[in-house]
């Protein structure tokens, strides 16, 4: 397949999962520094403009579709009938493409925009893939400076960056920095950081023992929920063009 979807000046790659698993073997074996970055349908609607990030995506090697609105806005074809033809047709289809023994035995160096996504995504990690070692995770709000991650991601030689930042920010710190980072593949996931929470948020055992686990994870999950995502932006829109 190896075809591309236009959104204005943007290009997403669509992918078999085979084609996918093939390009990351290469990039795992490769030295120089690979980038696939994940976006979601709201990313591409607020920077398809943006010159900045018209030229971040066009230095990126693979750019995916991270949730299924992508295809859903974009492809003329039923996105079931892709995702039953092994299509990437968002995060859960990449994803299950690294399960297949990609990660088994590799490094891994997470950054993350606050502690509470740290600590989902040490869970969720270790559940999917739990042959591969999460060598450090650190987070935004630790107020780190930008010279230190490098230098520990340096030290620690991880295998695969992957980067969630506040303000769709992953793009941009990988941008600006993977030419000084000793790793062998960078993953942006901060554009859909908040559909990968909301799909899959953990209902601890007490909540599921006095059967408050809906109540549980519609409060968790309500900040997530795209309408809220998407009014939240545009007050911030709002309150920055005052």
């Amino acid at each position: 397949m190896s075809s591309k979807l236009n959104y204005k000046d943007i290009e997403v790659d669509i992918l078999y999962k085979d084609e996918l698993k093939r390009k990351v073997e290469d990039y795992l074996a490769n030295e120089s520094v690979n980038v696939v970055e994940l976006v979601s349908m709201d990313y591409l609607s607020e920077y398809c403009e943006d010159n900045h990030t018209l030229e971040k995506l066009s230095e990126t090697d693979l750019v995916l579709p991270g949730d299924r609105e992508v295809l859903l806005t974009l492809s003329q074809d039923d996105v079931e009938k892709l995702e039953n033809d092994n299509v990437v047709v968002d995060y859960k289809a990449a994803g299950a493409v690294l399960k297949d023994g990609l990660f088994d035995g590799k490094k891994l160096y997470l950054s993350c925009r606050n502690r509470k996504e740290a600590f989902f995504m040490q869970r969720y990690l270790k559940a999917h893939y739990p042959l591969m070692e999460i060598v450090k995770i650190q987070s935004e709000e630790s107020g780190r400076a930008e010279e230190a991650i490098i230098n520990e991601i340096n030290t620690l030689l991880p295998d695969v960056v992957i980067v969630s930042m506040s303000e769709y920010g992953s793009d941009d710190w990988v941008f600006k920095n993977k030419a000084m980072l000793n790793t062998k593949l960078c993953i942006c996931i901060g554009s859909v950081m908040d559909v990968i929470f909301y799909e899959n948020v953990h209902i601890p055992k007490f909540f599921k023992f006095i059967h408050m686990e809906k109540f549980y994870s519609y409060m968790l999950k309500r900040p997530y929920k795209r309408s809220v995502r998407r009014r939240d932006r545009t007050k911030k829109s709002g309150l920055n063009n005052v």
